[in-house]
């Protein structure tokens, strides 16, 4: 059984920069331990699989998988698989739906800036927490980094947002699971921790991932950025004004990405992505 899969770059224009995925866009068929298998061979922050959809208000069924877990969303992974079958032909029309765990992910292509947008699901608070000594610690940073609010936010995956005063701090920002668990007294190994820094419409951002998902750091999350959002608005640190922003991430990683963002309502994340090779994988 050969299986085609195309890679691509997300969140970019340019070849090896964004965040890499592997697409394969016949995955109907395969099981669950064997959809897990291929991401762990892929190694890549995520992998899709496509299946007919079972839903009457969907396009296709999306599956996503990191190298050692199922996703029930995720963003960079919409994107990437919604260029590839763009690529392929196989899209509707310019808007089109994705089934996924999580919830039905609406999508647009947008064909003049070859960019596709898509509506995550509403990022839920689930705690917020104030600015101490020994969350900054658990960071590994000084407690003068911090500069607002900090946030645990659900939207069918779990991010811990914290807000920091400069790109430095993001950068140099090295979260201690066993401390952040003491500071929060939370189960510090269920969750991604988003760091960043906003100014003027630009938020400098890193994801940390939790150990389950069998990566460290991610180059691009569009998942993350209606947490990352809501916490600027929890902190007061968003421009009553604002209509947009963009979301820098993967810099420090050499992958820089780049996520436009419409405020809403609703909250659209938006980007490109570019081809970089295609093969197939023998079963």
């Amino acid at each position: 059984m050969r299986l085609p899969f195309h890679q691509v770059d997300v969140f970019t224009t340019q070849q090896f920069k964004g965040n890499p995925l592997a697409v394969f866009p016949e995955g109907g068929g395969l099981d669950t331990a064997t959809m897990q298998a291929i991401a762990r061979e892929m190694n890549l922050s995520e992998t899709t699989f496509v299946e007919a959809a079972k839903r009457p208000d969907c396009d296709f069924a999306v599956r996503i998988f990191t190298p050692g877990t199922e996703l029930p969303f995720a963003g960079h992974p919409t994107i990437g698989t919604s260029f590839v079958l763009d690529q392929l032909g196989r899209l509707p029309a310019d808007d089109f739906t994705f089934e996924m765990k999580a919830a039905p992910i609406p999508v647009r292509r947008e064909c003049d800036a070859q960019r596709y947008w898509m509506t995550p699901p509403a990022a839920k608070p689930a705690r917020t927490f104030a600015a101490t000594a020994t969350i900054a610690q658990a960071l590994g940073l000084p407690v003068e980094a911090l500069c607002g609010k900090i946030a645990l936010f659900e939207n069918g995956l779990h991010f811990f947002c914290v807000p920091l005063d400069s790109r430095a701090s993001v950068d140099a920002a090295a979260p201690n699971r066993p401390m952040l668990a003491e500071a929060t007294a939370l189960d510090a190994n269920q969750f991604d921790v988003v760091v960043f820094h906003y100014h003027a419409g630009h938020a400098y951002s890193r994801m940390l991932a939790h150990p389950a998902s069998g990566i460290t750091e991610d180059p691009a999350t569009g998942s993350s950025v209606a947490p990352l959002v809501a916490t600027l608005r929890e902190s007061a640190l968003l421009e009553a004004e604002a209509r947009e922003l963009t979301v820098e991430q993967g810099a420090k990683m050499g992958r820089r990405s780049t996520l436009h963002v419409h405020l809403g309502p609703p909250l659209l994340v938006g980007g490109g992505a570019v081809a970089v090779f295609e093969s197939s994988l023998t079963l």
